[in-house]
C-alpha cells in the first residue's frame, strides 16, 4: 500500500460512528500513549474531516 495521509482516531465510539457513515478503517494499531487500547486509522480526506467534525459536535451536545 502506498503512503497515504492517514488520520488516527483514538476512541472506539468515534471510529464506529465513522464506519456507520461509510468510512473504512485502513488499519488498526496500538495507541502509543495507552498501549492497552487501540487506535483506528482512516484516510484523511475532506469528506472525512467534515464528517468527523459533525460527529464530535454531536457527541459534545449529548454530553452537555
Amino acid at each position: 500500500m502506498e503512503n497515504k495521509n492517514l488520520f488516527c482516531i483514538y476512541t472506539r465510539k468515534v471510529a464506529v460512528k465513522l464506519r456507520e457513515r461509510g468510512f473504512n478503517i485502513v488499519k488498526t494499531g496500538v495507541n502509543p500513549r495507552f498501549p492497552q487500547f487501540d487506535c483506528y486509522l482512516f484516510l484523511d480526506t475532506e469528506d472525512f474531516k467534515k464528517e468527523l467534525t459533525k460527529i464530535t459536535k454531536e457527541i459534545k451536545r449529548k454530553e452537555e
